[in-house]
């Protein structure tokens, strides 16, 4: 009876422990998927989503939705999610990615989705616990990462790719012992790889390799791609700092109402105020300290003749200029939203009188060789200005996109660079900044401290390539595509500023991500979108690109159209010179192009026929702006046929595709947050890359070398524009052009199809 007894103890008290662990866990519509192997009862989820909440978050998921069995590569989508609730663009992908019956799997925070989905809730350290045991089998290592260790996040992110890259678990460990100990017995660990300067007496049990900094990470990870896949092709920097929220002493608000009322018309060579004034002024006195300076300024009414014409929006500008006058911020409500508008300035140690000016426009001006207008305002405008006063200069301009590094890298069997000393807006910068009323991108002063920021970046990572060598990895690298991923803001790894800055711009020196190429040695791209988000909903549609676009089955279809755009103002040449010749070009290469030109080219037209959203290949050639281009210059309304942020952020790419401009600024993303940005919006929208000038460009600015790389020789859209660069470097065309997405995206052409991804190939087995 005794025996009797112990044994059906021992039987209930594994019962309970069992019920403990999946307990811990919230199924909801349906329950989770499973599946047996081996004693382990395995979750299975289709996509992985992680909440923004915890940056620890994002490595947990991220060996869940990418990782590598014995001879098999495991992908799925990756998505991270903002309060409860997918984004409008992640929500379009899942349609577009699988039917309704996806099954996702959310680690963090509630998510609130009509998915069947699993919901694994609590802290990193909890969660960590009930993924590994509902998820693994056997294994014979495991990942333990202390979070009480300096940088803990910044490690994890480089030693998230070898849970991937081994299938093991990696656990968070916070003084929980115990139930860390409990799970590796139970999965049979004999290993565990220990990331930073801790030994854990209580696991003294298992075999402990010790990881105490990131150079060990880097050999540890480097000696597991070369036995898995032979290979390195990509690596990816991003700066951890980015998920630190922005600490605040205090805001200060306040809100103005202004009536204005206005009668203009516009002639040849000449503006004439017949009535009132299109103009409001406000001092603004800003205190002392770190000081977010932000503007908002509303249409709350109009009234009068114009407000009946539902297609003539009212167009508001602002500036803002520090007590010397000068301008520190320029915005239209063409970049922001259909009437409102938004500006800021990031000032250390200036207080004094700022003073905000709006322009106030409502009817039709155009006429480029013959300006032409009429204008009549009456409308009741709101102001609004924020002075949050910071504790310290951290400006992340995109907060969060650091949590997509993680599986960026490990879908491209890459290694992952992270280090919070790349941001300009450390604490020195309070005293290199001192008395600055902006940042580098209006003020030049601050050129030499960014400049050398980027230099140690650069530095950073050429010590990591010598690394790369001792495990005979580096010339390999550099032979093949090289990628370069860039995850982060340019406040977070900032752009080269090189000179001359153009006198006709506000806008100072010559941003450009050169200076990471190596000289051209590395394809480079810099990730970016809206926000996180965002960006991992890009990142997906790139790594699941050809399920997204189907089948080629129509010749008159997606993917064989190519939209050529060509503005008016000069624009014609290039498209009379470089379009029309090279349309006909690529029609041998199975193209269907069509060129859109003068009479069909502004935005009205555009959305009605397509022209953007529904083209593979989109290529424009014209003027343009950070905020909006101007493909349709000499009709009446300038305005209203723009092609701009307010509008364009709500439309709907058909599939991703590939935007290449020949403008100037449409690529600029320095000191603007991404919401206000022409090309971002782009790629918020659904392209999956976009090609763009940082600041003016010049007549040699040409595309066609660009793409006969992707088109002729297939390379991807990093390896394109390092193969431009190398060839043409007439300024300043060749410092500004930049790329914005992954470097390894390589779109569909009907001669070559599609490929991989830059997806590793394994060879371990």
């Amino acid at each position: 009876m005794p025996g009797y007894l112990s044994k059906l103890i021992m039987i209930l008290l594994c019962i309970l422990l069992i019920i403990s662990q999946v307990s811990a866990v919230s199924f909801i519509h349906g329950g989770a998927q499973q599946k047996e192997m081996g004693k382990q009862s395995i979750v299975t989820a289709d996509v992985i989503a992680v909440s923004d909440s915890n940056p620890l978050y994002s490595i947990l998921g991220s060996s869940l939705a990418c990782y590598y069995t014995a001879n098999e590569s495991i992908l799925k989508p990756f998505l991270i999610y903002q309060n409860d609730t997918f984004s409008e663009a992640q929500a379009r992908f899942l349609m577009q990615y699988g039917e309704s019956n996806l099954h996702i799997m959310s680690i963090g925070a509630e998510l609130v989705t009509g998915y069947p989905h699993t919901s694994f809730l609590g802290s990193p350290a909890e969660i960590s616990l009930q993924l590994c045991t509902l998820f693994y089998p056997r294994v014979d290592s495991a990942i333990i990462l202390p979070v009480d260790i300096e940088n803990s996040y910044e490690l994890g992110l480089q030693i998230a790719p070898l849970a991937s890259y081994l299938h093991i678990p990696l656990l968070i460990y916070e003084d929980n012992d115990f139930e860390i100990r409990e799970t590796l017995t139970r999965l049979q660990v004999s290993t565990l790889y220990i990331v930073g300067n801790l030994s854990i007496q209580s696991l003294s049990e298992f075999q402990q390799i010790s990881l105490h900094d990131s150079k060990d990470i880097q050999n540890t990870v480097l000696s597991i791609i070369t036995k898995r896949f032979g290979a390195l092709n990509y690596i990816t920097l991003t700066n951890p700092s980015d998920t630190i929220p922005v600490l605040t002493e205090d805001i200060d608000s306040q809100t103005y109402m202004y009536d204005v009322s206005s009668t203009q018309i516009i002639i040849p060579g000449a503006t004439l105020q017949l009535q009132g004034s299109d103009k409001i002024q406000e001092h603004i006195n800003v205190k002392e300290g770190i000081v977010h300076l932000s503007a908002y300024a509303t249409v709350v009414s109009t009234r009068g003749l114009m407000a009946e014409i539902t297609r003539c929006d009212i167009i508001v500008g602002m500036t803002i200029r520090d007590p010397d006058g000068k301008i520190v911020s320029y915005t239209y409500s063409s970049g922001y939203e259909i009437s409102k508008t938004f500006g800021f300035t990031f000032i250390i140690e200036k207080p004094g009188n700022y003073s905000i000016e709006m322009t106030v426009f409502h009817g039709y001006r155009g006429g480029f060789f013959v300006p032409r207008g009429i204008s009549f305002v009456d409308a009741t405008i709101e102001l609004t200005v924020h002075q949050r006063i910071q504790q310290t200069p951290h400006l992340p301009l995109m907060p969060d996109l650091s949590m997509n590094a993680a599986y960026l890298t490990s879908a491209h069997g890459g290694i992952l660079l992270a280090d919070d000393t790349w941001q300009i807006t450390t604490p020195e910068y309070i005293t290199v900044a001192n008395e600055c009323s902006t940042g580098p991108w209006y003020d030049e002063s601050l050129h030499p401290y960014n400049n050398g920021k980027v230099n140690e970046t650069v530095s950073c990572l050429m010590e990591n390539l010598s690394i790369l060598e001792q495990h005979n990895l580096l010339n390999r690298y550099l032979s093949g595509p090289a990628w370069l991923a860039i995850v982060a803001d340019t406040n977070m790894i900032p752009m080269y500023y090189y000179q001359p800055s153009q006198g006709s711009l506000v806008d100072r020196g010559l941003p450009s991500d050169n200076p990471y190429s190596l000289n051209h040695s590395l394809s480079v791209g810099r990730i970016l979108g809206y926000d996180a988000s965002d960006v991992s909903v890009l990142i997906c549609r790139t790594l699941f690109y050809e399920k997204l676009c189907g089948p080629h089955l129509d010749e008159g279809g997606w993917h064989t159209s190519f939209s050529f755009i060509f503005g008016g103002g000069y624009g014609e040449t290039g498209g009379f010179f470089h379009q029309i010749p090279y349309s006909k070009e690529i029609a041998q290469y199975g193209f269907q192009p069509t060129i859109y030109g003068i009479l069909r080219n502004e935005r009205l037209a555009a959305e009605r026929l397509g022209t953007y959203v529904s083209a593979n290949y989109i290529e424009y050639l014209g003027h343009g702006d950070w905020y909006w281009f101007t493909p349709s210059l000499y009709n009446m309304d300038l305005y209203g046929t723009a092609i701009d942020v307010a509008h364009a952020k709500d439309w709907v790419y058909e599939r991703p595709s590939v935007f290449l401009t020949s403008a100037c600024l449409m690529g600029r993303v320095d000191g603007l947050y991404p919401f206000t940005s022409i090309g971002l919006t782009m790629l918020h929208a659904g392209c999956n890359a976009f090609v763009g000038s940082t600041r003016e460009t010049g007549r040699e600015s040409g595309l066609e070398v660009l793409e006969d790389h992707l088109i002729v020789d297939d390379y991807s859209l990093g390896e394109a524009l390092r193969g431009e660069k190398k060839i043409d470097k007439v300024p300043p065309t060749y410092y500004v052009r930049t790329l914005y997405g992954d470097p390894a995206f390589n779109p569909y052409e009907p001669n070559n199809g599609f490929t991989s991804q830059g997806r590793p190939l394994i060879i371990d087995t």
